[in-house]
């Protein structure tokens, strides 16, 4: 009777040359205790909790809704629509947001859409356009660009150059001219990073170089309303009842945050 012969990979010598070598010593990082402990975590507590508090957010909302309302043209419904989403509080106005977007999609779609403005303004009106319109599950098309993926006349135009950057980090594979705009746009928008001196007060530069750091659509989105309500704060349009609104709102999230954490840790 032939011999069984036995996979060498199942050897009893491979075997015993595995269990001689000495086993691996585990790494560690030495990290401090947390301090999130069980009765740390009990004793968070927030004051915007109280009555007065809740009333004047409702009252602001109010005020803001119907500041969507009454905005008039294209660029200013978008820059509106953008700011409550950086300031993180366009999930109280999805109806008004939409009923916005699905407008100008709209006219996009009829080819009616005709902004009486100097051709800098257009593309900064064009590429938040597209941005928002993809960000909310539109279809669009890069063909509303008509082409103009970095012309030289919007050099001096930072803010056009800002938006059109953060409108090609949406595109697809298919969007093949919008990608290459990603090469002129940054390197545009580093050179003004360069040439400009480093200011505290200015937005836009701070606004470019956090872009530069990562494309707005990629963070997380809360972070994102703290760091802005700062920028807000400095802009000349800087509307008062908004950025009251945005940072009751912020102050009100993180309660509901903290609660449920400690039920988390119950």
């Amino acid at each position: 009777m032939p011999k069984r012969q036995t996979h060498p990979r199942f050897t009893r010598k491979a075997a015993s040359k595995t269990q001689s070598q000495p086993p691996e010593a585990r790494r560690s990082a030495n990290y401090r205790p947390s301090f999130w402990e069980h009765d740390y975590i009990l004793s968070l507590g927030n004051t915007y909790e109280k009555e007065d508090s809740i009333e004047r957010v409702k009252l602001l909302q109010q005020e803001v809704s119907k500041m969507m309302n009454e905005t008039e043209g294209l660029l200013e419904q978008l820059e509106l629509v953008d700011t409550l989403q950086r300031l993180g509080v366009s999930y109280h106005f999805e109806g008004e947001i939409k009923k916005i977007l699905t407008n100008v999609h709209v006219k996009v779609a009829r080819h009616v859409n005709r902004v009486d403005r100097k051709r800098s303004e257009d593309l900064c009106a064009t590429a938040l356009k597209f941005r928002l319109l993809r960000q909310h599950g539109f279809n669009i098309s890069q063909d509303v660009f008509d082409g103009n993926f970095g012309d030289g006349l919007y050099d001096e135009d930072i803010k056009s150059v800002l938006s059109l950057y953060e409108a090609s980090y949406l595109s697809t594979i298919f969007d093949t001219k919008l990608k290459e705009s990603i090469y002129y746009t940054t390197k545009r928008l580093r050179k003004f990073v360069e040439m400009k001196k480093p200011d505290t007060k200015s937005c836009i530069q701070k606004m470019v170089i956090r872009a530069l750091e990562m494309p707005y659509h990629r963070r997380v989105g809360r972070l994102e309303a703290r760091w802005y309500i700062d920028v807000y704060g400095d802009t000349h349009d800087m509307n008062p009842d908004l950025l009251e609104f945005a940072k009751l709102d912020f102050n009100f999230v993180q309660v509901i945050h903290q609660d449920e954490l400690k039920s988390l840790s119950r």
